[in-house]
C-alpha cells in the first residue's frame, strides 16, 4: 500500500508518462544499437568476438539504466535505493566475496576480448587440459569449445585466460604438415623420396610458399629426407604448408593413400615386422630342458 499512495499522491498520468517515456526509449536505443551491431558484423576486419561481448555489455547497461530510471520515478523505491546504497558497506562485502569467481570470469572476459588471444572460429588447444576445438561463443563469463565429434565444451575465462594456449589462427592461417612413411632396408630410397616429393607437389591444396628468389635459386617446393633408422624400417618424412588446419589434415589422408598407391606400383616396400620362427626336434628340446 505504501507504494500505491506514492503514486497515488503525485499525478498518475504524469507518472504514467514519465514511465512511458523510459520505455520507449529504452526500446529506440535497443533497435538502433541492434541495427548498428548487425551493420558492424557485417565489416571483415571487426573481430565477431568483440561485437559479440560489446553487444551483451550494452544491453545489460541498457536495462540497468531503465530500470533505475523507473525507481526514480517511484519516491518509495527511491528512497530505499538511497538507504540501501548508503549502508551497502557490509552488503557490498558479503555480495563481492560471494560472486568473486564470477567476477574473475567477467574480468578474463574482457582481456580475452581487448587482449584477443583468440576469437570466434580460431582452433584452439589448451595443453594442461587436453582440449581442442573450435571457439564457438565467447559470452562475459565462459568461453564455448566446439570439438571435432561436434560436442561443446564450456570453460570458465578465467580458467582459459590462466592457460597455455595454442592458437592454430593466431595472425596466419596456414599451417605447416609433416607426412612420414616407412620403407623397408631393401627399398630404393632415392626413388622412394622423390615419390613422396611428387605426390605433395601435384596434390591440387598444396601451398608453395617459395619466394621468387627461392626460385631463381632453383630451390625444391618440398624435401623430403631420412629422419630415422628403425629396427625392421627407414623413416621418411617431408614438411610441407597449407592454407589452414582442415586443409592440412585432408591432405595428409590423400597422401596415405597416393603414396601407398605409387609405391605399390614401383615395388617400393612398406615393411611390416618379420617373426622367424624355429622349429626345433622333440630330442633337441629334451636335451635343452635336461640342461636347464
Amino acid at each position: 500500500m505504501t507504494f500505491l499512495n506514492e503514486i497515488l499522491t503525485g499525478s498518475p498520468v504524469a507518472f504514467l508518462i514519465n514511465i512511458g517515456i523510459i520505455l520507449v526509449a529504452v526500446l529506440i536505443l535497443r533497435g538502433l544499437a541492434q541495427k548498428g551491431f548487425q551493420r558492424l558484423e557485417r565489416n571483415p576486419q571487426l573481430k565477431k568476438g568483440q561485437l559479440l561481448i560489446a553487444r551483451k555489455i550494452f544491453t545489460i547497461a541498457l536495462y540497468s539504466f531503465g530500470l533505475f530510471a523507473v525507481i526514480r520515478e517511484i519516491p518509495a523505491l527511491a528512497a530505499m535505493a538511497t538507504s540501501f546504497l548508503a549502508g551497502s558497506g557490509v552488503v557490498a562485502l558479503v555480495v563481492g566475496f560471494a560472486s568473486q569467481e564470477a567476477l574473475t570470469n567477467i574480468v578474463s572476459g574482457a582481456f580475452i576480448i581487448f587482449f584477443k588471444p583468440f576469437t570466434i572460429n580460431d582452433r584452439i588447444r589448451l595443453p594442461d587440459k587436453n582440449i581442442v576445438g573450435f571457439v564457438e561463443d565467447i559470452s562475459l563469463r565462459h568461453t564455448v569449445i566446439r570439438t571435432i565429434e561436434n560436442s561443446r565444451i564450456i570453460i570458465p575465462n578465467s580458467t582459459i585466460n590462466s592457460s597455455i594456449l595454442e592458437n592454430s589462427n593466431f595472425n596466419d592461417n596456414r599451417r605447416m604438415n609433416f607426412f612420414a612413411i616407412n620403407v623397408s632396408y631393401t627399398a630404393d630410397l632415392s626413388r622412394a623420396l622423390t615419390i613422396v616429393e611428387e605426390e605433395i607437389e601435384k596434390h591440387p591444396s598444396f601451398l608453395d610458399t617459395r619466394s621468387a628468389e627461392d626460385k631463381t635459386k632453383g630451390v625444391k617446393p618440398v624435401t623430403a629426407r631420412v629422419t630415422n633408422l628403425g629396427a625392421s624400417s627407414i623413416e621418411l618424412r617431408a614438411g610441407f604448408w597449407s592454407e589452414d588446419f582442415g586443409t592440412g589434415y585432408v591432405m595428409l589422408c590423400d597422401l596415405n593413400q597416393g603414396v601407398k598407391e605409387r609405391f605399390d606400383r614401383e615395388k617400393i616396400e612398406i615393411p611390416y615386422p618379420y617373426y622367424n620362427l624355429v622349429m626345433k626336434s622333440e630330442g633337441n628340446v629334451s636335451a635343452v630342458q635336461e640342461k636347464y
